[in-house]
């Protein structure tokens, strides 16, 4: 029973951390509100004109027009991490956490230089059982020094 408690107070505690480490709700109310306005302005010119679309008869199909509400989306798609950056201390803290973890893996990466020799399975079997032969090669396609055996039908 004694166990049971003591692992209870620890996930406890572990939660009281994580929940410290939230930013407050008038942060991410904020945050969400900038999100979705956002994305209402940035979709408004395109839907603007599928609904204008449907009651032109010539639809309006201005070569400009259209690759500015193209941007407008493609922009939508690209400004959220930085609203995220900008009003989330949070996310900043996460975002240079994996980067310096990035940084660590290349440098890990170029310390190890060991060559490393596969070999594979060469069957070079032919129409008759007489010539059934495996041989055993490297990557570079040299066979290996008296790898050949007959296989037995």
């Amino acid at each position: 029973m004694k166990l049971s408690c003591r692992g209870n107070k620890g996930a406890l505690s572990s939660r009281r951390q994580d929940i410290m480490h939230l930013p407050s709700p008038a942060v991410v109310t904020k945050m969400l509100a900038v999100v979705v306005i956002l994305f209402a302005v940035l979709w408004m010119p395109y839907r603007t004109l599928v609904v204008v679309n449907s009651f032109m008869d010539p639809p309006y199909l201005n070569i400009w027009f259209l690759l500015f509400c193209r941007m407008c989306i493609y922009l939508n798609s690209a400004i959220n991490p930085i609203i995220y950056n900008l009003m989330s201390q949070k996310f900043r803290a996460a975002f240079r956490k994996l980067c310096k973890c990035e940084q660590k893996r290349t440098e890990n990466v170029t310390q190890y230089n060991i060559p490393v020799y596969y070999s594979v399975m060469k069957d070079n079997s032919h129409d008759s059982s007489d010539h059934d032969v495996t041989e055993q090669e490297d990557l570079n396609g040299f066979p290996s020094i008296a790898k050949k055996s007959k296989l037995s039908s």
